[in-house]
């Protein structure tokens, strides 16, 4: 079934400045303001009520390696640099450097030894420049802790030094497994304690041992083993006076319901299989502890609670159950967070507790300032992988954020353009502004500019819209000077690429479809620019005619709203908001990993660039993508086999290429589609033999302006004896079999070889042609009606039935999760395969044919240039003549989709 998009006109005016109350981004910033000043308040109110002295013959039994009371004990949740003594193998999810500062005061009240003030640093370890994600990572932490006086006297000078205040020095390790084992994180951490006056403190070392793993989103394991090396404390001598310090066993389960850092509760405890005989440093058996924290935005509350051991001394030696408990607010902007609560125990407040953390990572946090504008800029977006980072940067923009487009340097093709702009209208839906800055540009830079709600244009730049235009080259005369002769052999009379080299210019239905796809993308294009800028189709007809316009004369027709020199942009910005603002770049910092394990995912599958047998890889320079059927298939088998992966969206940007690529590429799909979801959307092209993956989806999405179809085939060959007679080379040729020589591009098809190709190449056509009439519903008549080569818009596209929806890759998102269950914005959305690097390139560069075959022995089958003279006069020159047409340098055995 197809479907239509519908949108209302907007009214005159609606881009007019709208100056007046300042935005909900300045309320946030007044609320984010006053948040820190109620939790700087409650740390002192903390502090205040630690002078509430308790019964002084009470208090904590406790480890000397043990950290200070930490704000909130974090085993098994998010990491940042306090991972470090918490639980070194959080750092390992790090994706940036992250510093925290924690301090704990405590009273007599408190009944306990946790007071100290320490700083943490995580540092990931990877190679960004090179594309290697963080391998390790590495912690170090600093505490300078003062446990407070115990209640009374033990009469041993040594032992009651205990309580005098120490040092302890942290280094941590970290080493994540995701590779091989998804969401497993292993770490260790050696710690030394120094002190003049602690003689407890004296030297003592500790390894500790951990792990994280993280098996779904919605929980989380955490555990450390502290001081497995059996730390001994105090004088070796006299005999009896060193004591061996507990090994503590710290395991936490952390669950979040929804999902989501909003709402998280941890439960743990630390077990101590052994204590030591002495009370002082001998905890519970197990102390148990939970941890809950609810929040919005970047505001937390949280609250802990943990089960304590107490000693007591005379008259009444023994033992007793304390409490340790902590509340308090929590505030996250982007690279800075800080928390702080109260503290007590036995039912009394006796301290404040605090932290700051300052991190390269990027956190979720309140909405933006009103006086932030946020500036894109298109120069460099080249591609389908581009756009989509792209567009995903503009929905992960705060509702309510103003944002400038800077068309300078666009790339972008049309169909691109259109989900760009889509992209746009949807923030505009959640309160976000949008403006443009025009620097002269294109019709395709002004139809995007269009969507904005203002458009500013440099004064001294001429717009020229002048319009849509498309060139071909044919090289058939060339080609003729030169001595050689196409000789393609082709099904479908609308297939162009063939005549490019067969012929001087274009057939009549070539020369038709041609006309009837670029008026399609005309009257698109004309009729969007006039629904936004509110005006007629003919108004914006008459703008294109009278192009190149001057930047005033474009204002004074309605084009543009304003003039502005690029340092002027804040100050016209600012004339139309009614506020001073402030042009920034969007963060390029790495995202917090806030997440748990392995959510549900939709994966989206890029086939992007020509069709090939073989890996992937980029040409260098000219920026040619080869989409390599190997790479592919590969990434269609895990998605397959991935149980989280819930539904596949496969991305089709090509124009086509090998029939075995495709073919090998929509047989992985099919295999696919059998057990989960399968969806296409379609981008700038999805041609040939780009089509012909798509059959392997249940829907197919397509923008209005994606060029789509050709469902043809047609088998390469160049005649290249002429040319080899003028340069002096002659071909001794020895053949067994009628047509052994039909791959030879060394001479001329005859009558049998003709024939021969001719029939394989409509086998592979009536292959093509059935899959569509499968997949479409269609009668193979209608096929081919719609078949034989022809190029359609995507608009045209629905209305013959090639495509069921319009729509980009969001709307194939939102449809694929709708097919599981998932609700919007639920599960990750993961891009696969990894691009190709360089080193990948460069590789699959030295393997590429020539796409001819010359040589003994050469036949169906076997390609290659095995006379490195032929290889060195011809190479050079037919391989530029293909690559400026855009044919791919891949084996020409077979047929060309």
């Amino acid at each position: 079934m197809n479907r239509a998009r519908t949108a209302a006109p907007r009214p005159a005016g609606a881009r007019a400045s709208t100056p007046g109350a300042a935005p909900s981004g300045r309320l946030a910033g007044r609320l984010a303001g006053r948040l820190a000043w109620a939790v700087a308040g409650t740390v002192a109110l903390g502090v205040a009520a630690s002078e509430v002295r308790a019964d002084p013959r009470v208090g904590e039994g406790r480890s000397i390696l043990r950290d200070l009371d930490h704000p909130t004990t974090v085993i098994a949740g998010e990491a940042d640099g306090a991972s470090t003594v918490m639980n070194p193998s959080n750092l390992g999810f790090l994706r940036g450097v992250s510093g925290v500062i924690e301090g704990t005061a405590v009273g007599g009240a408190a009944q306990r030894r946790g007071s100290g003030a320490g700083a943490f640093l995580g540092v990931p370890i990877g190679l960004r420049a090179l594309g290697v994600a963080p391998f390790a990572a590495v912690g170090f932490g600093y505490q300078l802790l003062w446990p407070g006086r115990s209640p009374g006297s033990s009469g041993d000078p040594i032992l009651d030094s205990s309580d005098a205040h120490y040092h302890k020095a942290t280094l941590s390790l970290a080493v994540p497994l995701m590779r091989w084992a998804p969401g497993l994180s292993v770490g260790a951490a050696y710690s030394r304690l120094f002190s003049r006056d602690n003689l407890h403190a004296q030297g003592v070392q500790a390894v500790d041992l951990s792990l994280v793993y993280r098996p779904h989103a919605i929980v989380a394991l955490g555990l450390v083993a502290r001081g497995l090396n059996l730390a001994r404390s105090g004088p070796r001598d006299p005999v009896g006076a060193a004591v061996v310090q507990p090994v503590e066993l710290d395991p936490e389960v952390a669950i979040r319901p929804l999902r989501r850092a909003d709402l998280e509760l941890g439960i743990g405890a630390r077990i101590t299989p052994k204590r030591p005989p002495v009370a002082r440093f001998a905890p519970a058996p197990a102390q148990p502890r939970a941890r809950l924290q609810a929040g919005y935005a970047g505001v937390r509350a949280f609250a802990e609670v943990e089960l304590l051991r107490l000693y007591t001394l005379d008259p009444d030696p023994g033992f007793t159950r304390g409490v340790r408990w902590i509340a308090g607010l929590s505030l996250d902007l982007p690279h800075v967070g800080i928390a702080g609560g109260v503290t007590g125990g036995a039912g009394s407040l006796a301290g404040g507790s605090g932290r700051l953390r300052l991190s390269v990572e990027r956190h979720q946090g309140p909405p933006p300032r009103a006086h932030d504008v946020v500036e894109l800029k298109l120069a460099g977006v080249r591609g389908d992988r581009a756009l989509a980072a792209l567009v995903d940067r503009v929905e992960a923009l705060p509702s309510g954020q103003v944002v400038v487009i800077r068309t300078s340097g666009l790339g972008l093709g049309w169909a691109q353009l259109e989900e760009l702009r889509e992209a746009l209208e949807r923030h505009q839906g959640r309160g976000g502004k949008v403006a443009v800055y025009l620097e002269g540009g294109s019709l395709g830079a002004y139809y995007l500019a269009s969507a904005g709600d203002h458009i500013l244009a440099h004064p001294e730049r001429s717009l020229s819209i002048v319009g849509i235009s498309t060139e071909v080259f044919y090289f058939a005369e060339i080609l003729e000077k030169l001595g050689a002769r196409a000789d393609f052999v082709r099904i479908g009379e609308y297939k162009a690429r063939p005549e490019t080299y067969s012929d001087r210019s274009a057939s009549e239905p070539v020369a038709s479809q041609r006309r009837l796809h670029l008026e399609d993308v005309f009257d698109g294009v004309v009729a969007t620019i006039a629904r936004d800028r509110a005006v007629t189709s003919e108004a914006v007809e008459a703008w294109i005619d009278a192009a190149p316009l001057p930047a005033a004369t474009a204002q004074e027709r309605g084009l543009i709203d304003g003039l502005a020199l690029p340092d002027q942009l804040a100050e016209g910005l600012g004339a139309w908001l009614g506020r001073d603002v402030r042009i920034r770049a969007p963060s390029r910092r790495p995202e917090h990993d806030g997440a748990f394990g392995p959510d549900r995912a939709i994966a989206v599958l890029h086939v992007e660039g020509v069709l090939s047998t073989g890996v992937s890889f980029k040409v260098p320079l000219v920026g040619q993508k080869v989409c390599g059927s190997d790479t592919i298939t590969a990434a269609i088998d895990e998605l397959r086999d991935d149980r989280r992966v819930k539904a596949v969206v496969v991305r089709i940007d090509s124009v086509g290429g090998s029939v075995a690529a495709a073919s090998a590429i929509a047989r992985a799909l099919d295999r696919t589609a059998e057990a989960k979801p399968v969806i296409i959307s379609f981008g700038n092209v999805a041609a040939s033999g780009g089509y012909y993956v798509a059959t392997a989806g249940s829907v197919i999405f397509t923008d209005a302006l994606t060029t789509t179809g050709s469902i043809g085939i047609f088998r390469p060959k160049i005649d290249l004896s002429g040319l080899l007679a003028k340069i002096g080379i002659s071909v001794d040729r020895v053949t067994f079999g009628a047509a052994a020589g039909m791959s030879s591009w060394f001479k001329p098809y005859s009558d049998l070889e003709r024939r021969a190709a001719y029939a394989g190449i409509e086998a592979s056509y009536r292959v093509f042609t059935g899959r569509v009439a499968a997949a479409r519903d269609m009668p193979p008549k209608v096929v081919e009606e719609v078949a034989r080569g022809r190029v359609w818009s995507g608009a045209r596209a629905l209305t013959v039935g090639l495509a069921d929806f319009e729509g980009g890759l969001h709307e194939a998102i939102a449809y694929a999760r709708a097919e599981v269950g998932l609700r919007e914005g639920e599960g990750r959305i993961v891009h696969v395969p990894a691009p190709a690097g360089v080193a990948a390139s460069v590789k699959a560069l030295s393997s590429v044919k020539l796409p001819f075959g010359a040589g003994a022995g050469v036949g169906e089958g076997e390609e290659g240039i095995q006379a490195g003279v032929v290889s060195a006069l011809v190479g050079p020159v037919l391989p530029m003549l293909l690559a400026v047409a855009g044919e791919p340098l891949v084996g020409a055995r077979g047929g060309r989709w």
